[in-house]
């Protein structure tokens, strides 16, 4: 009886399939940002989302710190305290989703 759903597992042989991800270092992710992570979360505990603001959502605790504007797009931005915005774990997914074209995911 399987143990549960198959898995994709990309053929690195053939160079296709998945990219491996960069190390959170290597992404701007050092300890400073952990540093200003944990400061922003004791500062903002609830999540900051549109939805949970506007009260379309039930107000969760924050546990992730979102960058507004991308990392990738404005480095020098990375640990400013206004680029920054606390979310839930699920609201951020979703967030991130819409971001990247996923625009099916519920809210």
């Amino acid at each position: 009886m399987p143990k549960g759903a198959p898995r994709f597992r990309p053929n690195n042989n053939t160079g296709q399939g998945v990219t491996p991800r960069r190390k959170s270092t290597e992404r701007g992710y050092d300890g400073h940002w952990r540093k200003l992570r944990k400061a922003y979360l004791t500062e903002h505990p609830w999540c900051q989302c549109d939805e949970c603001q506007e009260g379309k959502l039930r107000l969760r605790a924050a546990t992730v710190v979102h960058h507004r504007i991308e990392i990738a797009q404005r480095p020098d931005l990375r640990l400013s305290w206004d680029n920054l915005q606390s979310m839930s774990k699920p609201c951020h997914d979703r967030h991130t989703g819409r971001e990247h074209g996923f625009e099916h995911l519920p809210p």
